[in-house]
């Protein structure tokens, strides 16, 4: 009886999509077992690669259309066609909800969502929570909008975050951090906050 192997990995960032990933795992597991019922699924933690997951689940057309990036430069930028339904980040639309462990739900619904940092007043306070991969981009995109009196809050592991930061923001005070958070996304746009 052949075995049956289900392969569902993540996009590897800037390498491969998680079908090329799961399509390379595939065609190595079937030369050394070819008789393997082997499985592709496209998965993602909602970032990368989310919509072509959502779209090999649940079908539908991805339509491009050029925007700018906080630099200006023109992208291209996806959304999902299903008849006649755009699916995009439902945090975008509604807003994310934290619930908090003994406490009402706090809904939290950005003031001003824009395809370009340059569009943005200066920043007074800054918490940056981006993928450590993506920390100085994420300070070139931004440094436009700070001055000396930007405070800047990394909530991200690595020890040298706030070297790396202080290095491109060199006007803006920067402050070490250290904060522990027990989470899970409880459904799209839903985030639960575990314990106290």
């Amino acid at each position: 009886m052949p075995k049956k192997i289900i392969v569902a990995i993540d996009s590897l960032k800037g390498c491969l999509t998680s079908a090329e990933a799961n399509q390379a795992a595939a065609e190595g597991i079937r030369r050394k077992m070819p008789d393997a019922d082997v499985v592709q699924i496209p998965v993602s933690d909602g970032g990368e690669g989310w919509l072509e997951a959502f779209q090999s689940a649940m079908g539908g057309q991805l339509v491009e259309v050029c925007v700018r990036d906080p630099l200006m430069r023109p992208v291209l930028a996806p959304y999902l066609i299903q008849n006649d339904t755009a699916v995009i980040e439902i945090a975008k639309a509604n807003g994310l909800t934290l619930k908090l462990w003994k406490q009402d739900p706090v809904v939290c619904i950005p003031k001003m969502v824009t395809d370009s940092v340059l569009k943005l007043p200066y920043i007074n306070f800054l918490l940056l929570a981006v993928k450590n991969y993506d920390l100085e981009d994420a300070i070139r995109q931004v440094e436009p909008r700070l001055n000396s009196d930007t405070v800047i809050m990394p909530l991200m592991n690595g020890v040298d975050v706030y070297d790396r930061i202080k290095a491109i923001a060199t006007k803006s005070i920067v402050l070490p951090s250290c904060v522990y958070i027990s989470s899970k996304i409880e459904c799209p746009g839903v985030v639960k906050l575990q314990g106290d």
